[in-house]
């Protein structure tokens, strides 16, 4: 199983801000390409570690 990442880590992580984050989960968008999936169980909400890699590779190619 995955790490599971809270919002303000990741948001960490990435440099971004918690709220851009939370924007992200509503529009689909985070700096300017699909935002990574996260998990919903109730009102928690977490991203995978190897889901988060993963769009970090998609973004990186998405920027050549």
């Amino acid at each position: 199983m995955s790490k599971l990442l809270k919002t303000k880590e990741l948001a960490e992580m990435l440099s971004v801000s918690y709220q851009s984050l939370r924007t992200s989960r509503v529009t689909g968008i985070l700096l300017g390409v699909e935002a990574p999936k996260h998990l919903k169980m109730g009102q928690t909400v977490r991203y995978e570690l190897e889901t988060v890699e993963a769009w970090l590779n998609k973004f990186r190619e998405a920027q050549q």
